[in-house]
């Protein structure tokens, strides 16, 4: 019996932490400010033409890796920062075509193919701000955006960043 309430006892402790634990995580959430660097949001209103990770090459039929996602849109579909940040890159960027890319702390998040840069760099951005168009610069074959994103520059999962909103 005395082993009983002793393991109710810690379990309780360990539910208020979690409790606490969890309250915490929600109103930071909540708050906006702690994540705002934080690449979350989907950057263009597309479908998802290639995956991150392991994928067919539509050019050499040979297997490589994307570093990043592709999405096909409409041409001219808006693109969007994923987070807060400072642009570091507004230019061509050979097979890539036009690209922006944004430093968000330890993030960096690229954007390419696009058809009209509205940034410039050492312009600074907010989470959701209009940032250019997808297009189809460089190399791709229909109006496009390339997507990826780097932390403390090491590639990282991008749809794994994706904050699913109502």
């Amino acid at each position: 019996e005395m082993n009983l309430t002793s393991n109710l006892d810690s379990l309780l402790v360990l539910t208020e932490y979690m409790k606490s634990v969890a309250d915490s995580s929600v109103a930071m959430i909540s708050s906006g400010k702690t994540f705002s660097y934080v690449p979350s949001l989907v950057p263009v209103n597309g479908w998802v033409l290639r995956s991150y990770g392991k994928v067919m090459d539509p050019y050499t039929q040979t297997e490589k890796f994307s570093t990043g996602i592709l999405f096909v849109s409409e041409t001219e579909e808006k693109v969007f920062a994923a987070a807060d940040g400072e642009v570091v890159f507004a230019g061509s960027k050979g097979k890539n075509g036009s690209t922006v890319t944004i430093r968000h702390q330890d993030y960096e998040t690229e954007y390419s193919h696009l058809s009209n840069i509205l940034v410039s760099v050492g312009s600074k951005v907010k989470k959701g701000q209009h940032i250019g168009f997808a297009g189809k610069t460089g190399k791709t074959l229909s109006s496009s955006l390339f997507y990826k994103i780097t932390r403390n520059d090491s590639l990282i999962d991008t749809e794994a960043t994706f904050q699913i909103t109502t």
